[in-house]
């Protein structure tokens, strides 16, 4: 089960949970070093996230549509939240995954609903 969803993520509170990856995107910072652009997802939301060169080591570990462990802090950029992140890895067992808090759900009954 998931520690923190997108939603309670707020700067300075150290971030310790699991996420799938939305999109992932190596780009190049001013001085030509390479670092990594990431979006990251739950069922509450995305929140964009970078991966600086020193820990980009991990970059291949882990790949778009991936449910992955991230660590790391968050900071305001931009005038939003963005995830700093200080350790990312694939989740392999499929059995610490818990689906639903991944997919959005609706909070109406659904019976209700189809009957209408």
């Amino acid at each position: 089960m998931k520690k923190q969803y997108v939603t309670d993520l707020k700067v300075g509170i150290p971030v310790d949970s699991c996420f799938v990856v939305a999109r992932k995107e190596v780009k190049k910072k001013k001085n030509g070093e390479d670092f990594c652009s990431v979006t990251l997802q739950d069922k509450t939301g995305k929140i964009e996230a970078v991966i600086w060169t020193d820990v980009f080591k991990d970059i291949d570990s882990f790949s778009e549509g991936d449910f992955v462990l991230v660590k790391g802090d968050i900071s305001e950029y931009k005038g939003g939240k963005q995830l700093i992140i200080n350790s990312i890895g694939r989740i392999e067992d499929e059995k610490e995954i818990e689906y639903s808090d991944f997919i959005r759900t609706i909070k109406k009954d659904v019976g209700k609903m189809m009957s209408e």
